[in-house]
């Protein structure tokens, strides 16, 4: 299974030497649940760009998108 993971925005600086960054604490916590899993960030950020929807496979299609 891919999951993408979209930062929008860093862990405030107090923090971040403790939780690392928000992709790193949704992969540590989703991937004991979802053995095999692998996980990609897109950091609109940093300006990543999203790709077009249909050009990404999906496992899944997130429900609100139906």
């Amino acid at each position: 299974m891919n999951i993408g993971i979209i930062e929008c925005g860093p862990v405030p600086a107090a923090l971040q030497a403790r939780y690392g960054s928000y992709p790193a604490m949704f992969a540590g916590q989703l991937a004991p649940l979802l053995p095999g899993a692998r996980f990609s960030t897109i950091s609109v950020e940093r300006g990543e760009a999203l790709a077009a929807p249909d050009t990404q496979a999906a496992d899944r299609i997130a429900p609100w998108r139906l």
